[in-house]
């Protein structure tokens, strides 16, 4: 197909660029040969395993492929074909009676929000346990701190030390900056390394130094903006990160019925809790769902009813 100008437009996936035939050569096409795929908010391409987050990235991928342009333009897709609409009681060859193709889709009933919570028990993972074991060794050697409230933490961001033994004299690493979550990145304002891995943000090295700025728990508390939390979904299921760090295992509950969920989590060795309590978009099985206490997060994967895209986390009743 020629363009107004008289010049041909290459069909090649990532191209679509115009061209001459007389400049056209073995090396004039830079392309994708294999095909564009969409999964868990990626973008990328099958040819080269390349994939984006951010879909003005996605589609600036250089092409994996050097070849001649090709203005042959690719077959559409096939339509299905729409089937004839059957009476009722119509049988079609020899088989079962056939439904209407126009008989309306059933809205199956929200169940009510008062039905009784189920608790579930949460599976802890072993860089928990032995982060709360360590802490328990480090209290029960330090002899000058009588009290878990009056051991002092260095409240910069990225450093979170605790005050104890030799940790007073070291240097402080931290993040003069803020944390920046957006479409899909997580990264600080002061050193710009970008990752979509939530765990990989937070084991980035501090990119400052300097002196620690040291408070007991109850200050370091005050000081402490609530949990982030953030959520994904598939079409089976619904899974809420809590980014508390260090959560007790004891003392954290998350309980639920199939359209609320209430989560109470300890976290900070003890010092901190927080709580939520979500209606829920849609409709879960309690007990098919877990949690999950990591070093890093609580993570809650919820089992849902059936299978749906939610267009929220919660619900919102019409006005």
């Amino acid at each position: 197909m020629a363009t107004e100008s008289g010049c041909l437009r290459c069909y090649n996936k990532g191209c679509g660029k115009d061209y001459r035939e007389e400049d056209n050569h073995e090396k004039a096409c830079r392309f994708h040969p294999g095909e564009p795929f969409f999964h868990d908010a990626y973008k990328g391409w099958n040819c080269c395993n390349k994939k984006s987050t951010d879909f003005t990235e996605f589609l600036n991928v250089p092409g994996c492929k050097v070849s001649y342009h090709s203005n042959i333009k690719p077959p559409e897709p096939e339509k299905p074909k729409q089937e004839e609409t059957l009476a009722q009681g119509e049988v079609l060859h020899g088989g079962s009676p056939q439904q209407p193709m126009n008989k309306p889709i059933e809205v199956e009933e929200r169940p009510s929000d008062d039905l009784p919570m189920v608790t579930m028990k949460p599976v802890v993972d072993r860089r928990l346990t032995a982060a709360l074991n360590h802490f328990k060794s480090q209290l029960q050697q330090s002899q000058h701190i009588s009290t878990q409230s009056r051991i002092p933490i260095c409240t910069n961001r990225g450093c979170g030390k605790y005050g104890e033994g030799g940790e007073m004299n070291t240097q402080c690493h931290y993040h003069p900056g803020v944390p920046i979550f957006h479409e899909g990145m997580k990264f600080w304002s002061c050193c710009q390394r970008k990752t979509s891995d939530f765990n990989q943000f937070l084991q980035q090295e501090p990119c400052s130094k300097g002196e620690h700025n040291w408070a007991d728990a109850e200050e370091a508390a005050k000081l402490t903006t609530p949990c982030r939390y953030d959520f994904f979904q598939t079409s089976n299921t619904v899974v809420i990160s809590i980014f508390a760090k260090n959560s007790m295992p004891e003392e954290t509950i998350v309980a639920g019925n199939p359209t609320t969920i209430k989560v109470h989590v300890v976290y900070d060795f003890g010092r901190r809790e927080v709580d939520y309590f979500w209606k829920l978009h849609g409709v879960v099985d309690p007990r098919k769902s877990s949690v999950t206490l990591l070093s890093t997060k609580v993570e809650i994967k919820l089992k849902k009813a059936s299978a749906s895209n939610w267009p929220a986390l919660e619900w919102k009743e019409e006005r």
